[in-house]
């Protein structure tokens, strides 16, 4: 199968800045270590104010369900940081 690129989108919990805070050494050596699936491009999203609030990635994988299997095996995830997530596949049809 063709690999295909998908938008993951994290929206965090309210006051979870010290849990994001604990997790990003290990966040980072999970989206840069080798996979089914593998971060693109990505980072934190913030606040217009400058406060992260949540976190955006460009993955590539083959297909949603391992794209998804990824996401939920990262250190964010299971730790509980987000309330709100999303992934779509981007790109072409």
């Amino acid at each position: 199968m063709e690999k295909q690129l998908f938008i993951f989108r994290g929206i965090d919990h309210a006051d979870s800045g010290k849990l994001r805070d604990g997790k990003a050494v290990a966040q980072r050596e999970y989206n840069l270590r080798p996979a089914d699936s593998r971060m693109i491009h990505g980072g934190a999203l913030y606040s217009v104010d400058g406060a992260p609030i949540g976190t955006c990635l460009v993955v590539e994988a083959e297909g949603l369900a391992v794209a998804r299997a990824w996401i939920d095996a990262s250190p964010f995830v299971e730790s509980g940081l987000f309330k709100v997530m999303t992934l779509e596949r981007w790109g072409s049809k």
